[in-house]
């Protein structure tokens, strides 16, 4: 994949973790009683969950090139 050669890895690892945390924050959201906060629950989680998914996929994309290589 061209993006893996142009981009370093831990950009990918970092995603990773960006989603990872972001939804943790949604699942922590409900008990802090601020209601201004929670209603960004549902974005927060849509776009973690886009975030986890575009990692572990270009995690094991990378693991698959190193294998090639």
């Amino acid at each position: 994949m061209w993006i893996l050669e142009w981009l370093p890895s831990w950009i990918f690892y970092a995603i990773l973790l960006l989603g990872l945390l972001g939804y943790l924050v949604t699942y922590l959201l409900k008990f802090i009683p601020l209601p201004f906060l929670y209603m960004y629950k549902t974005p927060i989680q849509i776009v973690s969950i886009i975030l986890i998914v575009i990692g572990v996929y270009m995690v094991g994309s990378i693991a698959t090139y190193r294998d090639w290589e």
